[in-house]
């Protein structure tokens, strides 16, 4: 998340990520304002998780080779810290070109406008006419789990939107690519519910950054599944600690929380 000329730039993952804990909306916000610092926490877990992750992704682009697909992966080299990088409008008229010429597939392709910004995974090219001609692009992404979360679909959606933007047609489809199957999903099936989440998040963005952060959006950082892999966790159990949560109490959640809250007691 970043804030350009008064209003946030969202990713697909601050999407996911307001489903999961709006919380994590609110101190991201904040860290955009300059207000605080985000934390570099390294989890040594979530580094073997993302290595997989890679590893996933790099054997279902092999397979694709092995069909023969034409494959073209627009990877930007890092710089050092304080050198420029590439421009994420650059970065997207890359993603752009290799459209029109047809390439059947994309890795690590670059999508975004003035609002959002975004890597897919993979775009496949499909037989479905748009403005690039004959063909258009569909988004896969790669994913460890068997299970298909709500965040993972919400970020394709993002995908697929901005790909209907590029190519003048949204996609029909998108899919999720597990190690056990190829799982693919209608994007009107699921376009209502993502638009009332993405409409949320930028209400509450947009309210935020009229007034503080802490004034618009007053979250607390009850402890949620999503606390096991976000950078903020440390934060948020100092605050839990600092304020003598439930959380800390044997056999004690967020239901008898909210319970004896109704009666007063903190």
């Amino acid at each position: 998340m970043r804030i350009h000329k008064g209003h946030a730039t969202l990713s697909p993952t601050d999407l996911a990520n307001f489903l999961a804990c709006r919380h994590t909306t609110t101190l991201e916000l904040e860290a955009a304002q300059g207000l605080r610092v985000r934390p570099t926490y390294s989890d040594p877990l979530a580094d073997q998780l993302r290595k997989r992750g890679q590893e996933h992704e790099a054997r279902y682009v092999d397979s694709l080779r092995a069909k023969g697909l034409g494959i073209e992966v627009l990877t930007f080299p890092d710089v050092p810290k304080g050198e420029p990088r590439v421009p994420h409008v650059d970065r997207v008229a890359k993603t752009m070109d290799a459209m029109r010429r047809g390439v059947d597939v994309i890795v690590q392709a670059p999508l975004g406008n003035d609002t959002w910004t975004g890597y897919a995974d993979v775009l496949v090219k499909v037989p479905v006419k748009s403005d690039l001609g004959d063909w258009s692009y569909e988004a896969h992404d790669t994913k460890l789990a068997r299970d298909t979360r709500a965040g993972a679909i919400l970020q394709l959606c993002v995908y697929s939107e901005l790909l209907g933007e590029m190519q003048g047609r949204t996609p029909e489809h998108f899919s999720v690519v597990t190690p056990a199957a190829t799982r693919e999903y209608r994007f009107d099936e699921v376009a209502a519910y993502y638009r009332l989440v993405k409409t949320n998040l930028h209400q509450a963005t947009a309210a935020a950054l009229a007034k503080a952060v802490s004034q618009a959006m007053p979250t607390y950082p009850d402890p949620v599944d999503h606390c096991s892999v976000c950078r903020w966790w440390q934060a948020c159990s100092d605050r839990r600690r600092e304020d003598d949560h439930i959380q800390f109490v044997a056999n004690l959640g967020r239901g008898h929380k909210r319970e004896l809250e109704t009666h007063g007691v903190t």
